[in-house]
């Protein structure tokens, strides 16, 4: 799944709405609307921002594990 289809997701899951989510992350309204869009990619600091703030991995969000923890499957054979 793509970047700005994870972060509508996520955001829509918990019935925040955008106005929410830039008050607490103090992104603004229309960056959090065009990263959900697809128009704009979010600046790394804001990828961890919106990672932190939905409590997932940057990593999730770029869709290079598919937990939303970030356990790479390699390493977590090796943690058992």
């Amino acid at each position: 799944m793509c970047l700005h289809m994870k972060l509508l997701n996520i955001r829509e899951s918990h019935f925040w709405t955008i106005s929410y989510v830039s008050q607490c992350t103090h992104i603004s309204a229309a960056s959090i609307s065009a990263y959900e869009q697809g128009r704009y990619l979010p600046t790394l600091a804001n990828l961890c921002i919106l990672a932190d703030f939905y409590g997932v991995s940057a990593d999730y969000l770029l869709d290079r594990v598919s937990t939303p923890h970030g356990i790479y499957p390699e390493k977590a054979k090796r943690q058992r």
